[in-house]
């Protein structure tokens, strides 16, 4: 039986760690309308007019999946993923296996943009190198990402305000 032990048990151990790894990689590379399917959502509104359909990650598990594994065709230009806080906080971002690149903005608790990260580089995968980017730290309440190529992200500027579509903040 201690022969059994040592020298089946680290094998068994490897091979269930290889499948909660496959596993993990399977969930994260799922197609955005799986994942995000089951999504609360709100409009948004850039100068009262430009509507941004928008995902909001409001649990810890929506905040640390972000945006990974959705394909760039899967997020449009007009949308956008609000990472809500009750709080405001200490925040720093950063990219790992996310497709395609970002301008992220930076809340406060009132929806006015306080600091903006402009083409922020995509990282297909999580090991380093080449080095993950990682925001600035930023004092704020909640965080907005959308695509780098989005015409509706290069009209918002810091101190704007997004407002949901209904004219109140969330």
């Amino acid at each position: 039986m201690k022969t059994f032990i040592t020298h089946f048990a680290p094998m068994l151990i490897k091979n269930i760690l290889k499948t909660l790894i496959i596993l993990l990689c399977l969930s994260s590379c799922s197609s955005s309308n799986t994942v995000f399917k089951d999504r609360k959502r709100v409009t948004l509104l850039i100068d009262g007019k430009h509507s941004i359909e928008t995902i909001l990650s409001i649990s810890d598990e929506e905040k640390n999946l972000g945006l990974s594994g959705t394909k760039k065709e899967e997020f449009k230009k007009d949308h956008a993923m609000l990472f809500h806080y009750k709080k405001d906080g200490l925040r720093k971002f950063w990219m790992p296996n996310t497709l395609f690149d970002l301008d992220i903005f930076f809340l406060d608790s009132n929806m006015k943009v306080i600091a903006v990260e402009r083409n922020v580089p995509h990282h297909p995968g999580v090991q380093e190198p080449p080095k993950i980017y990682r925001t600035k730290v930023y004092n704020c309440r909640h965080v907005l990402e959308m695509r780098s190529d989005s015409p509706l992200a290069k009209e918002l500027e810091v101190g704007e305000k997004v407002i949901t579509s209904k004219g109140s903040y969330l």
